[in-house]
């Protein structure tokens, strides 16, 4: 097995994109970094193994809080220190989309963290207004409320402004400034007013048109003209106060983000000119994250970072407005995944052990009739770092004329296998032989993609990572251990979804995205575990039940002032049961399922098969989605984990209960 120094050769790229978030500790063990001032780690390989012992196998989310407080600190002092550096005489003020992650646990963190420095809020619905005036309470930050409004939304926001929450409604169609003005004669007062502007400048990559003229929310310069003219006849201009933009999620290039601000600051200044009392400039979300560690415009990343966001945004505003001989205004930003991105993540662990290709010898006579049998047997002998290019190309040659010969009955089941194995043992070598030499990229991708080999792993990318199927996205994933050996097994991730779109094919790479990842070679012991890394935006928001797989375990870890660490939450996973509650199948819940509302007692034989098949259906009905370990590994557990299991409090048990009350609930009794 060969070792590498740690940082010398290193296999994987975990340096480009997580300098600052992981560490490679000298165990070769995966780490997050909780606390980079105080070096606090969490081991992940060591994570696992305590999981297990308290009854928690993969999938299991796992949190870590802490990262969203640094995150916070982060963009709080990139903006301070542009505010300094640039004598802006304005302020700044965060706030969080709810969009993003509207998990109550995360918002409550979020608020928490920005407390000090008097963030706020972003929501763009009814629900997520309820979420916000819940959750900021007495603190002061903002609330801005954006997204499409009818009269029950802009009355909630009124009311929580008389009540006195700082909330601003920035409109986002010409309708919504009628209804603001007929707050008065319903006897509400009118909130602070915002607009928000259609600009022509535009993102770039996968959320270009949330700008531009194809833009789904904003006013055009000439809706702007009327509602001024509106608000000024219903003597509202005074409460319009804020303007704002929005350049789309992960901007990716910064040229575009600065030409848009531009572009957003001459609408500040006109709308001032004539008289709009503006004071605040909301230049949205969008400030990105470096997935794939690229530091480019890819989609996967971003080619600046915080400080350069901050110094941009706050060079160019007092730049124009100090032109114009204009105040500068409050900054807010709607930065969502920048704060919560970096602190979830999802450990996976394969279904199966892989199987290496044997190496056939070269056959003392003639195994077949076929000839293109018996050169590629003779292939596997023969080639090496010299001839590989060549044989690889005769290979693929030999394997088309043994696949015709067996399609027209000239070749036997067990001869088409040992030709197969004898192809896939030359697609390997040559792959190793490759690694030396001197090639043009795109053949060496294909060489890569040609000797991968699937690999199931236990999780659901439609539940879990849904934007790596609609968007394509790229996600950083590492094993938890082995991580000072180098890996030999080039692979294709595929989830358990009975889906052909259910795989993971690209993978994060600084110089170009990867068609393979490289596993380490078998024996992969309990603890071989795969962390799919930076989850936390997004993709809660949007998973799917599709093939009815639920939602994972999940656990909340924390480290202390000392660098130990400490699961502070636990969450069971779904069970059969409450996936098949949530989409309407209670009843067959409530058949099946003991607790509150008992199990139909059925006349049967206790030893019937009926009376088998109620047992196990039960027993699947009380478990969880993803698939249990092997028999054969479940007999040799972690050890200590049968001593430990029963008596450890944070143990995760089956949720029978828990499916019996989904169960009466989706059937109304």
């Amino acid at each position: 097995m060969k070792k590498l120094p740690l940082g010398a050769g290193e296999p994987f790229t975990w340096r480009s994109w997580g300098e600052g978030f992981v560490d490679v500790n000298a165990a070769g063990h995966l780490e997050i970094i909780t606390n980079p001032a105080t070096r606090n780690k969490v081991d992940l390989d060591s994570l696992v193994t305590r999981l297990r012992r308290q009854g928690v196998r993969p999938p299991v989310l796992v949190r870590f809080p802490q990262l969203i407080d640094r995150q916070m600190g982060t963009l709080q002092r990139a903006f301070e220190t542009a505010i300094r550096t640039f004598d802006y005489r304005g302020s700044y003020t965060s706030v969080y989309p709810l969009k993003v992650n509207s998990r109550k646990a995360t918002v409550s963190r979020i608020c928490e963290a920005g407390r000090p420095h008097g963030a706020g809020l972003e929501v763009g619905t009814k629900a997520e207004l309820c979420i916000a005036l819940s959750m900021l309470g007495d603190s002061g930050g903002p609330i801005i409320c954006n997204g499409y409004k009818d009269t029950a939304y802009i009355e909630l926001a009124a009311a929580a402004s008389e009540a006195g929450y700082n909330v601003v409604v920035v409109v986002e169609r010409p309708r919504e400034y009628e209804l603001v003005s007929e707050l008065r004669a319903k006897g509400l007062p009118c909130p602070a007013l915002g607009a928000r502007v259609k600009l022509n400048a535009s993102g770039m990559g996968r959320w270009e048109e949330s700008s531009g003229d194809l833009s789904k929310f904003g006013l055009t310069a000439s809706d702007l003209l009327d509602a001024t003219r509106l608000l000024k006849e219903c003597r509202l201009l005074d409460r319009l106060r804020l303007l704002h933009f929005h350049l789309g999620s992960q901007i990716t290039n910064i040229r575009n983000f600065k030409q848009a601000l531009q572009e957003a600051l001459r609408f500040y200044v006109e709308l001032k000119e004539l008289g709009v009392p503006l004071d605040t400039l909301d230049v949205g979300g969008g400030l990105g994250v470096d997935y794939d560690g690229s530091n480019s415009s890819a989609d996967s990343s971003v080619n600046y970072n915080v400080q350069e966001y901050a110094n941009d945004i706050i060079y160019t505003t007092k730049e124009v407005l100090d032109r114009a001989r204009i105040a500068e205004p409050r900054i807010i930003t709607e930065a969502g995944r920048f704060l919560v991105t970096h602190h979830v993540a999802l450990l996976v662990d394969p279904l199966e052990q892989p199987r290496l290709t044997p190496k056939p010898g070269r056959a003392r006579a003639r195994a077949s009739n076929v000839d293109a049998v018996n050169e590629l047997n003779d292939m596997v002998v023969e080639i090496n770092s010299k001839n590989w290019r060549e044989y690889l190309h005769d290979a693929y040659q030999k394997k088309d004329e043994m696949l015709s010969a067996f399609s027209l009955g000239f070749l036997s089941l067990k001869q088409r296998a040992q030709a197969e194995s004898a192809f896939a043992r030359i697609v390997e070598l040559a792959s190793r032989f490759s690694r030396h030499g001197r090639f043009d990229g795109e053949d060496k991708a294909a060489l890569e993609r040609i000797a991968a080999r699937l690999h199931a792993f236990n999780f659901s990318i439609f539940r879990s990572l849904p934007d790596s199927w609609i968007l394509d996205m790229l996600f950083p994933i590492m094993p938890t251990c082995r991580l000072k050996e180098k890996p030999a097994v080039k692979a294709i991730l595929a989830d358990l979804t009975c889906d052909s779109d259910g795989v993971i094919n690209k993978f994060s790479h600084p110089q170009e995205p990867r068609s393979t990842f490289e596993l380490h070679a078998p024996p992969w012991d309990d603890s071989y575990t795969l962390a799919i890394l930076f989850l936390g935006a997004y993709q809660e928001a949007l998973s799917s039940d599709h093939n009815l797989f639920g939602r994972p375990a999940e656990v909340t870890v924390e480290t202390d002032g000392n660098g130990g660490m400490e699961i502070l939450d636990a969450r069971e996973p779904d069970t059969c049961a409450d996936m098949l509650a949530r989409w309407g199948f209670g009843d067959l819940v409530q058949d099946h399922v003991p607790g509150e509302l008992h199990a139909v007692p059925r006349a049967v034989q206790p030893d019937s098969p009926s009376a088998r098949l109620e047992r196990v259906m039960t027993r699947v009905l009380t478990g969880g989605t993803y698939l249990d370990r092997h028999p054969a590994e479940a007999a040799n557990p972690v050890p200590g984990e049968a001593d430990t299991a029963t008596e450890d409090p944070q143990r995760i048990r089956p949720r029978v209960a828990t499916g019996a009350k989904q169960a009466r609930s989706a059937s109304g009794s």
